[in-house]
């Protein structure tokens, strides 16, 4: 009896080892003219594996239920590639993309989108850094252009809305509230300029701002969860810009629900201070 046990166990250990080796030597063509290099579960791609298109897009990475979750690199054809985490085969957690024309994202994504805290630059060296929701500038950002020009402030659905700073190479500002390119002045003198390193609390912190926005504790909660629901609010920072603007205009809204933040903050800049305003 002991002898036929050991080799039963030995037995069963050969035909494990065989179907593993199996599976990690899987290869597939397929009618289409893509084809896949990796491991199945059945039918499925799953654990490791590449993936090339026909038109010659290339998939490197993680897969689970036949299509690509986990970490993995996305290729295409023309150029543009995305190194990063995927979820139910799209861009999902953190990761960086760049385009076959130089422009480059590396941050948060949420559902094929970039959602969270983000660095976005263009091939002229203009960047900007900080919150987007779904793929537009929303919320706290900084803003530096080719010429030296750099804008800190609020942004509302891609465009500048509320308070900001616009600060130019040799030293002048524009302070005041801001509704796309239009600046509505608060401060036409200061003693000494304004820099956002004289408010240490509100400066761009990647790590802080992350937490205030609690993306990355939502990101970890849906690799488990259905992901059904809308995508996560973000509540933002304000910048108070001097003694001189409104208390009611710094004021963070901490019920803010994502994309209406700035339209509560500016509700006096909207009914009172345009109100005097030319059309």
């Amino acid at each position: 009896m002991p002898v036929r046990e050991e080799k039963s166990i030995y037995t069963l250990l050969r035909l494990r080892s065989a179907k593993q080796e199996e599976i990690l030597e899987t290869s597939l063509d397929y009618k289409s003219g893509a084809s896949f290099r990796g491991s199945l579960d059945g039918t499925k791609r799953v654990g490791k594996g590449v993936f090339v298109w026909p038109n010659g897009d290339r998939y490197v990475g993680e897969f689970m239920d036949n299509v690509r979750s986990g970490h993995g690199l996305q290729e295409w054809a023309d150029g543009s590639q995305y190194n990063g985490t995927f979820d139910r085969d799209l861009r999902h957690g953190t990761g960086e993309h760049t385009w076959a024309d130089g422009q480059s994202y590396t941050g948060d994504f949420f559902r094929d989108s970039r959602h969270g805290n983000g660095r976005y630059t263009w091939p002229d060296g203009t960047s900007f850094a900080g919150t987007f929701y779904l793929d537009k500038k929303e919320g706290y950002g900084e803003f530096r252009f080719p010429n030296g020009n750099r804008f800190q402030g609020l942004y509302k659905n891609d465009e500048r809305y509320g308070p900001g700073v616009l600060t130019y190479p040799d030293g002048r500002q524009d302070v005041g509230l801001w509704n796309k390119e239009r600046l509505f002045k608060l401060c036409t003198s200061i003693n000494n300029a304004f820099t956002m390193q004289s408010h240490p609390d509100f400066e761009y912190n990647p790590t802080l701002h992350v937490k205030d926005i609690e993306i990355a504790e939502i990101l970890s909660k849906l690799k488990h969860e259905q992901q059904d629901s809308e995508p996560p609010n973000i509540h933002y920072l304000t910048v108070p810009l001097s003694s001189g603007v409104p208390t009611s205009l710094a004021v963070t809204d901490a019920s803010s629900t994502g994309r209406d933040l700035a339209e509560s903050i500016l509700l006096e800049f909207e009914e009172v201070i345009t109100s005097d305003l030319d059309p």
